[in-house]
């Protein structure tokens, strides 16, 4: 008897809308992720959301279980990988992600998430 092999979601990659870091589009990894019989996998640019709604898209096609995420990293260098779970979390996540892309330019665009946005439920 095969044993069987228990089911893997990739929770940190990373696409080409995190400058000098990620090389694949969105949907590149949703097709990756599908090819390789992956359960799933989370979409984590540093400090960003820009490229979740072409990775959920092309997840839909791929029939692939799509994750939404964020890399947070303060302006000191610290870093903690961010999951909303309903639609007030992410919300907040974007809401956090616009105003610190505002206040900086893109290449320097840190989010510094308060400690009750990161206890927040969801």
């Amino acid at each position: 008897m095969a044993a069987t092999q228990p089911a893997y979601a990739e929770l940190q990659a990373t696409s080409n809308f995190t400058f000098l870091r990620g090389a694949s589009h969105p949907q590149e990894l949703a097709v990756a992720a599908a090819a390789l019989g992956l359960a799933g996998f989370a979409l984590t640019d540093r400090n960003s959301l820009a490229g979740v709604v072409r990775a959920h898209m092309a997840a839909k096609v791929a029939e692939v279980r799509f994750i939404v995420g964020a890399a947070s990293t303060s302006a000191a260098g610290a870093a903690c990988l961010v999951y909303p779970t309903d639609r007030a979390a992410y919300g907040r996540l974007a809401g956090s992600s616009l105003s610190a892309a505002a206040a900086r330019s893109r290449a320097n665009v840190h989010l510094d998430l308060p400690i009750s946005i990161l206890s927040a439920r969801g």
